[in-house]
Protein backbone atom coordinates (compact mmCIF):
# COMPACT_ATOMS: atom_id res chain seq x y z
CA UNK A 1 0.00 0.00 0.00
CA UNK A 2 1.62 3.31 -1.05
CA UNK A 3 1.71 5.72 1.91
CA UNK A 4 2.38 9.47 2.04
CA UNK A 5 3.11 11.92 4.82
CA UNK A 6 1.10 15.01 3.99
CA UNK A 7 -0.97 17.89 5.44
CA UNK A 8 -4.67 17.61 6.28
CA UNK A 9 -6.52 20.93 6.59
CA UNK A 10 -8.64 21.79 9.63
CA UNK A 11 -9.79 24.97 11.34
CA UNK A 12 -11.99 27.66 9.75
CA UNK A 13 -11.89 29.58 6.48
CA UNK A 14 -9.90 32.55 7.79
CA UNK A 15 -8.02 30.68 10.54
CA UNK A 16 -6.52 27.57 8.91
CA UNK A 17 -4.88 24.80 10.87
CA UNK A 18 -3.16 21.72 9.46
CA UNK A 19 -2.42 18.25 10.78
CA UNK A 20 0.60 16.25 9.60
CA UNK A 21 -0.82 12.79 8.89
CA UNK A 22 0.20 9.47 7.39
CA UNK A 23 -2.43 8.50 4.84
CA UNK A 24 -3.05 6.25 1.88
CA UNK A 25 -2.42 8.03 -1.42
CA UNK A 26 -5.76 6.78 -2.72
CA UNK A 27 -7.69 8.66 -0.01
CA UNK A 28 -8.75 12.30 -0.50
CA UNK A 29 -6.50 15.01 0.88
CA UNK A 30 -8.63 15.90 3.93
CA UNK A 31 -10.19 12.48 4.29
CA UNK A 32 -9.28 9.51 6.43
CA UNK A 33 -5.71 8.94 7.55
CA UNK A 34 -3.76 6.21 9.29
CA UNK A 35 -1.97 8.22 12.00
CA UNK A 36 -1.42 11.84 12.99
CA UNK A 37 2.26 12.61 13.47
CA UNK A 38 2.27 16.40 13.95
CA UNK A 39 0.55 19.78 13.57
CA UNK A 40 1.23 22.98 11.61
CA UNK A 41 -0.24 26.42 12.51
CA UNK A 42 0.58 29.00 9.76
CA UNK A 43 -0.86 31.89 11.82
CA UNK A 44 1.97 31.73 14.35
CA UNK A 45 5.29 33.53 13.67
CA UNK A 46 8.10 31.56 12.10
CA UNK A 47 10.26 31.66 15.22
CA UNK A 48 7.47 30.24 17.42
CA UNK A 49 8.26 26.68 18.60
CA UNK A 50 4.54 25.78 18.44
CA UNK A 51 4.28 26.63 14.71
CA UNK A 52 5.40 23.12 13.66
CA UNK A 53 5.15 20.14 16.04
CA UNK A 54 6.36 16.74 14.83
CA UNK A 55 6.52 13.26 16.34
CA UNK A 56 9.98 12.47 15.03
CA UNK A 57 10.10 8.86 16.21
CA UNK A 58 6.86 7.95 14.41
CA UNK A 59 7.93 9.86 11.28
CA UNK A 60 11.23 7.96 11.19
CA UNK A 61 9.32 4.70 11.52
CA UNK A 62 7.06 5.49 8.56
CA UNK A 63 9.99 6.71 6.50
CA UNK A 64 11.58 3.35 7.12
CA UNK A 65 8.38 1.70 5.89
CA UNK A 66 8.65 3.57 2.58
CA UNK A 67 6.34 6.57 3.19
CA UNK A 68 7.01 9.54 0.89
CA UNK A 69 6.63 13.08 2.32
CA UNK A 70 5.14 15.88 0.25
CA UNK A 71 7.11 19.01 -0.64
CA UNK A 72 5.87 21.04 2.35
CA UNK A 73 6.41 18.16 4.79
CA UNK A 74 9.86 17.54 3.29
CA UNK A 75 10.73 21.15 4.12
CA UNK A 76 9.59 20.62 7.74
CA UNK A 77 11.61 17.41 8.02
CA UNK A 78 14.66 19.09 6.53
CA UNK A 79 14.45 21.87 9.12
CA UNK A 80 14.16 19.20 11.85
CA UNK A 81 17.26 17.46 10.36
CA UNK A 82 15.37 14.21 9.86
CA UNK A 83 16.16 14.17 6.14
CA UNK A 84 18.37 16.27 3.92
CA UNK A 85 16.97 19.70 3.11
CA UNK A 86 15.37 19.48 -0.37
CA UNK A 87 16.91 21.72 -3.02
CA UNK A 88 14.36 23.69 -5.01
CA UNK A 89 15.24 24.67 -8.57
CA UNK A 90 12.32 25.38 -10.88
CA UNK A 91 13.31 27.99 -13.48
CA UNK A 92 10.19 27.22 -15.53
CA UNK A 93 7.91 28.51 -12.76
CA UNK A 94 8.88 32.15 -13.33
CA UNK A 95 8.18 32.01 -17.06
CA UNK A 96 4.82 33.22 -18.41
CA UNK A 97 2.17 30.63 -19.17
CA UNK A 98 1.12 29.57 -22.65
CA UNK A 99 -1.68 32.11 -23.06
CA UNK A 100 0.53 34.93 -21.84
CA UNK A 101 3.26 33.94 -24.29
CA UNK A 102 0.75 33.91 -27.16
CA UNK A 103 -0.51 37.36 -26.15
CA UNK A 104 3.03 38.78 -25.99
CA UNK A 105 3.87 37.30 -29.41
CA UNK A 106 0.72 38.81 -30.94
CA UNK A 107 1.57 42.23 -29.48
CA UNK A 108 5.09 42.07 -30.92
CA UNK A 109 3.76 41.15 -34.37
CA UNK A 110 1.24 44.00 -34.29
CA UNK A 111 3.92 46.49 -33.25
CA UNK A 112 6.22 45.30 -36.05
CA UNK A 113 3.39 45.60 -38.59
CA UNK A 114 2.61 49.15 -37.47
CA UNK A 115 6.27 50.12 -37.75
CA UNK A 116 6.60 48.66 -41.27
CA UNK A 117 3.35 50.15 -42.64
CA UNK A 118 3.72 53.42 -44.66
CA UNK A 119 2.38 56.57 -43.06
CA UNK A 120 -0.46 58.14 -45.04
CA UNK A 121 -1.00 61.87 -44.84
CA UNK A 122 -4.58 62.61 -44.07
CA UNK A 123 -6.24 65.43 -45.90
CA UNK A 124 -9.09 67.33 -44.45
CA UNK A 125 -12.21 66.92 -46.55
CA UNK A 126 -14.15 70.00 -47.39
CA UNK A 127 -17.71 69.93 -46.27
CA UNK A 128 -20.07 70.30 -49.17
CA UNK A 129 -23.05 72.51 -48.63
CA UNK A 130 -26.35 71.10 -49.65
CA UNK A 131 -27.96 73.02 -52.48
CA UNK A 132 -31.46 74.29 -51.74
CA UNK A 133 -34.21 74.89 -54.22
CA UNK A 134 -35.32 78.51 -54.78
CA UNK A 135 -38.59 77.81 -52.96
CA UNK A 136 -36.91 76.39 -49.85
CA UNK A 137 -34.30 79.12 -49.99
CA UNK A 138 -37.05 81.76 -49.78
CA UNK A 139 -38.56 79.99 -46.77
CA UNK A 140 -35.26 79.82 -44.98
CA UNK A 141 -34.22 83.37 -45.75
CA UNK A 142 -37.35 85.56 -46.02
CA UNK A 143 -37.09 89.12 -47.32
CA UNK A 144 -36.17 91.84 -44.87
CA UNK A 145 -39.59 93.45 -45.01
CA UNK A 146 -41.23 90.26 -43.71
CA UNK A 147 -38.77 89.74 -40.89
CA UNK A 148 -39.91 90.58 -37.40
CA UNK A 149 -37.60 91.54 -34.68
CA UNK A 150 -38.08 89.82 -31.39
CA UNK A 151 -37.84 92.10 -28.48
CA UNK A 152 -35.91 90.54 -25.64
CA UNK A 153 -37.20 91.46 -22.26
CA UNK A 154 -34.36 91.77 -19.86
CA UNK A 155 -35.27 90.82 -16.33
CA UNK A 156 -33.86 92.98 -13.60
CA UNK A 157 -31.19 91.24 -11.57
CA UNK A 158 -32.23 89.86 -8.23
CA UNK A 159 -31.14 91.88 -5.29
CA UNK A 160 -29.24 89.92 -2.74
CA UNK A 161 -28.87 91.08 0.77
CA UNK A 162 -25.30 91.03 1.85
CA UNK A 163 -24.12 91.40 5.39
CA UNK A 164 -21.39 93.99 5.37
CA UNK A 165 -18.67 93.72 7.93
CA UNK A 166 -17.34 96.90 9.47
CA UNK A 167 -14.03 97.92 7.98
CA UNK A 168 -11.00 97.47 10.16
CA UNK A 169 -9.29 100.64 11.24
CA UNK A 170 -5.94 101.17 9.60
CA UNK A 171 -3.06 101.84 11.89
CA UNK A 172 0.23 103.33 10.90
CA UNK A 173 3.31 101.18 11.43
CA UNK A 174 5.53 102.25 14.27
CA UNK A 175 9.17 101.60 14.95
CA UNK A 176 8.58 100.53 18.53
CA UNK A 177 9.99 97.05 19.25
CA UNK A 178 7.51 94.31 20.19
CA UNK A 179 7.52 93.29 23.86
CA UNK A 180 9.70 90.30 24.64
CA UNK A 181 7.75 87.08 25.32
CA UNK A 182 7.40 86.24 28.98
CA UNK A 183 8.34 82.67 29.89
CA UNK A 184 5.52 80.45 31.15
CA UNK A 185 7.38 79.74 34.41
CA UNK A 186 5.32 80.89 37.38
CA UNK A 187 2.12 81.27 35.32
CA UNK A 188 -1.04 79.20 35.03
CA UNK A 189 -2.99 78.77 31.79
CA UNK A 190 -6.65 79.52 32.51
CA UNK A 191 -8.07 79.49 28.97
CA UNK A 192 -7.49 79.62 25.22
CA UNK A 193 -9.15 81.75 22.53
CA UNK A 194 -10.85 79.43 20.01
CA UNK A 195 -12.27 82.02 17.57
CA UNK A 196 -14.46 85.06 17.00
CA UNK A 197 -18.15 85.50 17.84
CA UNK A 198 -20.23 88.05 15.96
CA UNK A 199 -19.08 91.15 14.12
CA UNK A 200 -18.25 93.48 17.02
CA UNK A 201 -15.00 91.80 18.12
CA UNK A 202 -16.35 89.32 20.68
CA UNK A 203 -14.26 86.20 21.33
CA UNK A 204 -15.01 82.56 22.09
CA UNK A 205 -12.83 81.33 24.96
CA UNK A 206 -12.45 77.76 26.27
CA UNK A 207 -11.94 78.17 30.03
CA UNK A 208 -9.87 75.75 32.12
CA UNK A 209 -11.19 77.05 35.44
CA UNK A 210 -13.83 75.45 37.64
CA UNK A 211 -16.12 78.48 37.14
CA UNK A 212 -15.95 79.66 33.49
CA UNK A 213 -18.03 82.73 34.32
CA UNK A 214 -15.28 84.03 36.63
CA UNK A 215 -12.55 84.70 34.07
CA UNK A 216 -13.05 88.45 34.31
CA UNK A 217 -12.59 88.30 38.11
CA UNK A 218 -8.98 87.10 37.77
CA UNK A 219 -6.28 89.72 38.32
CA UNK A 220 -3.28 90.34 36.04
CA UNK A 221 -4.64 88.39 33.06
CA UNK A 222 -2.11 88.28 30.18
CA UNK A 223 -1.48 86.51 26.86
CA UNK A 224 1.38 84.36 25.55
CA UNK A 225 3.70 87.35 25.07
CA UNK A 226 3.01 88.78 28.54
CA UNK A 227 0.73 91.62 27.38
CA UNK A 228 -1.92 92.53 29.97
CA UNK A 229 -5.53 91.97 28.87
CA UNK A 230 -8.72 93.63 30.11
CA UNK A 231 -11.33 90.91 29.61
CA UNK A 232 -15.06 91.07 30.33
CA UNK A 233 -17.38 88.07 30.13
CA UNK A 234 -20.58 88.62 28.12
CA UNK A 235 -22.17 85.14 28.32
CA UNK A 236 -21.49 81.43 28.73
CA UNK A 237 -23.02 79.15 26.07
CA UNK A 238 -22.63 75.37 26.39
CA UNK A 239 -19.39 75.71 28.32
CA UNK A 240 -17.89 78.28 25.92
CA UNK A 241 -17.25 81.79 27.28
CA UNK A 242 -18.23 84.75 25.09
CA UNK A 243 -15.89 87.56 26.17
CA UNK A 244 -14.75 91.01 25.05
CA UNK A 245 -11.21 92.39 25.21
CA UNK A 246 -10.47 96.10 25.21
CA UNK A 247 -9.00 97.23 21.90
CA UNK A 248 -10.62 94.48 19.79
CA UNK A 249 -13.43 96.21 17.89
CA UNK A 250 -14.12 94.06 14.80
CA UNK A 251 -14.21 90.42 13.73
CA UNK A 252 -10.93 90.55 11.79
CA UNK A 253 -9.01 91.63 14.86
CA UNK A 254 -10.74 88.89 16.88
CA UNK A 255 -9.80 86.23 14.33
CA UNK A 256 -6.15 87.21 14.60
CA UNK A 257 -6.20 86.29 18.31
CA UNK A 258 -7.31 82.71 17.62
CA UNK A 259 -5.08 80.22 19.42
CA UNK A 260 -3.80 82.70 22.01
CA UNK A 261 -3.65 81.37 25.57
CA UNK A 262 -4.63 83.30 28.66
CA UNK A 263 -2.32 83.18 31.68
CA UNK A 264 -2.46 84.33 35.28
CA UNK A 265 0.58 84.65 37.57
CA UNK A 266 0.67 81.96 40.24
CA UNK A 267 1.15 84.60 42.95
CA UNK A 268 -2.16 86.28 41.96
CA UNK A 269 -4.22 83.16 42.70
CA UNK A 270 -5.52 82.41 46.19
CA UNK A 271 -4.27 79.44 48.11
CA UNK A 272 -6.49 76.38 47.50
CA UNK A 273 -8.37 74.71 50.37
CA UNK A 274 -7.04 71.67 52.14
CA UNK A 275 -6.67 68.53 49.98
CA UNK A 276 -7.03 70.69 46.85
CA UNK A 277 -4.10 71.55 44.57
CA UNK A 278 -3.43 73.38 41.35
CA UNK A 279 -2.28 71.16 38.49
CA UNK A 280 0.72 73.41 37.87
CA UNK A 281 1.87 72.88 41.48
CA UNK A 282 1.76 69.08 41.08
CA UNK A 283 3.58 68.90 37.74
CA UNK A 284 7.31 68.51 38.29
CA UNK A 285 7.14 67.08 41.82
CA UNK A 286 9.37 64.14 42.71
CA UNK A 287 7.51 60.84 43.30
CA UNK A 288 8.72 58.49 46.02
CA UNK A 289 7.54 55.26 47.58
CA UNK A 290 6.70 54.89 51.25
CA UNK A 291 10.16 53.45 51.94
CA UNK A 292 11.87 56.48 50.33
CA UNK A 293 12.79 54.83 47.03
CA UNK A 294 12.63 57.24 44.09
CA UNK A 295 10.00 56.36 41.50
CA UNK A 296 9.96 59.23 38.98
CA UNK A 297 8.48 62.68 38.26
CA UNK A 298 4.91 63.89 37.66
CA UNK A 299 4.65 65.08 34.05
CA UNK A 300 0.88 65.61 33.67
CA UNK A 301 -2.48 65.42 35.44
CA UNK A 302 -5.40 63.82 33.56
CA UNK A 303 -9.11 63.48 34.29
CA UNK A 304 -11.27 61.31 32.04
CA UNK A 305 -14.40 61.55 34.18
CA UNK A 306 -13.69 59.06 36.97
CA UNK A 307 -11.20 61.20 38.91
CA UNK A 308 -7.75 62.79 38.65
CA UNK A 309 -4.81 60.67 37.49
CA UNK A 310 -1.11 61.44 37.94
CA UNK A 311 1.03 60.66 34.90
CA UNK A 312 4.40 59.63 36.36
CA UNK A 313 7.49 59.23 34.17
CA UNK A 314 9.77 56.71 35.82
CA UNK A 315 13.54 56.90 35.89
CA UNK A 316 13.82 54.14 33.27
CA UNK A 317 11.65 56.15 30.82
CA UNK A 318 8.38 54.23 31.27
CA UNK A 319 5.11 56.01 32.06
CA UNK A 320 2.83 54.97 34.94
CA UNK A 321 -0.62 56.34 35.82
CA UNK A 322 -1.45 56.57 39.54
CA UNK A 323 -4.96 57.52 40.82
CA UNK A 324 -4.83 60.76 42.84
CA UNK A 325 -6.64 59.51 45.96
CA UNK A 326 -5.75 59.59 49.66
CA UNK A 327 -5.08 55.84 49.68
CA UNK A 328 -2.80 55.89 46.65
CA UNK A 329 -1.16 59.29 47.35
CA UNK A 330 -1.13 59.80 51.15
CA UNK A 331 1.50 62.61 51.25
CA UNK A 332 1.68 65.72 49.03
CA UNK A 333 4.56 67.99 50.09
CA UNK A 334 4.62 70.90 47.65
CA UNK A 335 7.08 72.89 49.73
CA UNK A 336 9.47 69.92 49.81
CA UNK A 337 8.87 69.18 46.12
CA UNK A 338 7.86 65.54 46.60
CA UNK A 339 4.87 63.20 46.58
CA UNK A 340 4.67 59.85 48.39
CA UNK A 341 2.66 57.12 46.66
CA UNK A 342 1.34 53.86 48.04
CA UNK A 343 0.28 52.02 44.87
CA UNK A 344 -2.08 49.07 44.98
CA UNK A 345 -0.57 45.61 44.38
CA UNK A 346 -0.02 45.00 40.69
CA UNK A 347 -0.34 48.66 39.66
CA UNK A 348 3.40 49.18 39.07
CA UNK A 349 4.29 45.70 37.81
CA UNK A 350 4.94 47.15 34.32
CA UNK A 351 6.84 50.10 35.77
CA UNK A 352 10.39 50.17 37.06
Amino acid sequence: MPVKIRLSRAGTKKRPFYRVVVADVRKPRDGRFIERVGTYDPLLPKDDPDRVKLKLDRIKYWLGEGAQPTDRVSKFLGQAEVIAMPQRNNPQKAKPKAKAQERLAAEKEAAAARAAAPVKQRRRKKRRRKKLSPKRRRRKHPPRKHRRKRRSRKRPPKRRRRMRRPKAKRTRPTNKPAPAPVPATGRLCVGVITGASGLEGALRVKAFTEDPDGLDRLDALEDDDGRPLALSVRAVRKGVVIAKIDGVTDRDAAERLKGRRLYVPRAALPEPPRDEFYHADLIGLRVERADGAALGTITAVHNYGAGDLLDVTCENGKSVVVPFTRDQVPVVDIAGGRVVVNPAPGLLDDGP
